[in-house]
């Protein structure tokens, strides 16, 4: 009997209008999202992020301040068993309310060796997208 094993753990960029090319950013302008991050911690790793990807960035807890063109939110889903490992997150990126593009990281939990990848180790490469000149 032979067995089977496989590894699925993929990121989508899934572009909500269609845009060829992302705009280039100077400045994005953060919503806080208590609900699935009351610690910051998955917040500070994206604003932390744009900043090292030479992007001015402002947190907003609920109304966006008025001189913010590009917003970006995000949605944190954790494992079930654990509570703590990052199995899908999504971060999406608005111009004035119309949302340009989403980010997107997904993991199965069958067959996933890498599951156990920080939180830092999943939101970076969303950010980088999002972050492309």
């Amino acid at each position: 009997m032979t067995t089977l094993t496989g590894c699925v753990n993929f990121q989508t960029h899934n572009p909500i209008v269609n845009t060829q090319q992302l705009p280039t950013l100077n400045k994005v302008c953060v919503q806080e999202n208590n609900a699935v991050d009351p610690s910051k911690e998955y917040l500070n790793i994206i604003v932390n992020r744009f900043t090292a990807n030479k992007i001015n960035t402002q947190v907003y807890a609920q109304q966006k301040p008025s001189d913010c063109k590009y917003t970006v939110t995000y949605e944190i889903e954790n494992n079930k068993d654990t509570n703590t490992v990052i199995s899908k997150a999504y971060l999406h990126l608005f111009d004035n309310g119309l949302q340009l593009h989403t980010a997107k990281y997904a993991m199965n939990d069958l067959f996933v060796f890498n599951k156990n990848k920080t939180a830092q180790e999943k939101l970076e490469p969303l950010v980088d997208e999002l972050s492309k000149q």
